[in-house]
């Protein structure tokens, strides 16, 4: 026992079993699909699962004996990942929908908590926050075209686990916040449906016209420049551990620092990929919710780079207010252009930066575009206010794991 009541243990010592997933068989006439198989697509950035989207699958009655999902199971993602995005995502199992079992894929693996010595999802919220930490990155094996989790060294991680009680009382604590976070999350999504009608009322393609606003490809009135490539390997020489923003940051009108990650970069990386306050950032795309989706940097944290998936645009504000900017971006017009060009796969879309560069962008003269940008101002406030009661939340969350914790990684000890 340590400290107040700690227990150090190993994560294998908390975890009654493991098993691989599957992927069993497609149906056919001869056989009915009798599992559905949860892929790396259903777990979504914060742990959930999207049931919706599972895949009909057929295992023979041994397999589904042994990969059988059970309420409390935990999925952890053992292949995938990519450049800069580790593996080792985790997501509770607590039952889905339907008649049929449900399993995971063979990119997963199943842990099954020990339920004398760690409560489920406090086990869950304790992986999760060490994925989104550093210390992740030890447990990454990268192959040709894939990253594989070390999963033998995964389970020899030591953790500081409370008793029982506590940890149940942690997790109905977080549980307390998240619907905090819910109804803060409904008053945003309402005052934003407000600031689009405003928003689309002012930059209607019939009052744009009515106005005779010239239009510019932004590559000639903006720099468009594209962000810092993740998981290169440093060559020697001077290294610093600098924040940067994700397409997670970069949301439709708004940059969000509620969770920011860092990278190990030279000096001269840091010249190159710098932001300043009034850049905009575009993001590439990803689902098509994502695709062109910009906000203006204020210069919140400094130095702070932005990866290979944004772009940056440095507006000549003689002529393009990166406020107005931001604003065309969220509109009816920006966003039906970025549709328009962009390179399609199934659920997903991209854009490149020749496509930014010969974006149109309406250019009413500065005085006007700040006119649109204070109407807009307003209801930027309300939802910039909600927007940081949700930051308070997230950090609240993270430190509720976090006091029950000890040790200079979090929830690890040295190994």
């Amino acid at each position: 026992m340590l400290f107040d009541g700690l227990s150090e243990m190993r994560l294998s010592d908390v975890v009654a079993q493991t098993f691989a997933g599957a992927w069993g068989e497609n149906p056919s006439d001869g056989m009915s699909e009798n599992v559905y198989v949860i892929r790396a697509t259903n777990i979504d950035s914060e742990g959930l699962i999207n049931f919706a989207r599972s895949a009909p699958r057929v295992f023979s009655r041994k397999e589904l004996g042994c990969k059988r999902l059970k309420a409390g199971d935990l999925i952890l993602e053992a292949s995938g990942g990519g450049p800069g995005t580790p593996v080792g995502r985790v997501a509770l199992f607590v039952g889905g929908p339907g008649k049929l079992p449900y399993a995971c894929s063979n990119f997963f693996r199943v842990l099954r908590p020990n339920l004398d010595r760690v409560f489920p999802e406090y086990l869950a919220f304790l992986l999760d926050k060490i994925y989104r930490s550093t210390s992740i990155w030890r447990f990454q094996q990268q192959t040709t075209g894939i990253v594989n989790l070390r999963f033998s060294d995964y389970l020899e991680q030591r953790l500081m686990l409370p008793p029982l009680r506590e940890q149940e009382e942690v997790v109905a604590a977080i549980h307390n916040v998240s619907s905090q976070q819910r109804v803060i999350e409904a008053s945003v999504a309402k005052l934003d449906q407000l600031r689009k009608g405003v928003l689309d009322s002012m930059l209607s393609p019939a009052k744009a016209g009515e106005a005779v606003w010239p239009v510019r490809c932004l590559g000639n009135v903006a720099e468009v420049r594209g962000g810092l490539t993740l998981g290169g390997v440093t060559a020697g020489g001077r290294v610093a551990e600098v924040p940067y923003l994700r397409v997670a940051n970069v949301r439709d009108g708004y940059i969000s620092t509620g969770e920011i990650k860092t990278v190990r970069v030279t000096p001269s990386e840091v010249i190159r990929y710098r932001l300043q306050a009034g850049d905009v950032l575009i993001t590439e795309g990803g689902d098509f919710d994502k695709l062109g989706r910009g906000g203006v940097w204020d210069g919140r944290i400094d130095p702070c780079l932005h990866q290979n998936h944004i772009f940056r645009v440095r507006c000549e504000r003689n002529v393009l207010l990166p406020e107005f900017l931001a604003l065309y971006l969220s509109s009816r017009g920006g966003k039906s252009y970025f549709l328009r060009v962009a390179k399609r796969t199934t659920n997903l879309a991209s854009v490149s930066s020749s496509q930014v560069k010969v974006m149109p962008v309406p250019c009413p003269h500065v005085t006007e575009q700040k006119r649109m940008v204070d109407v807009l101002s307003v209801h930027d406030a309300a939802i910039a206010a909600e927007g940081r009661e949700l930051t308070k939340l997230q950090s609240l969350k993270l430190g509720l794991i976090d006091s029950q914790v000890r040790g200079g990684d979090g929830a690890l000890v040295s190994n």
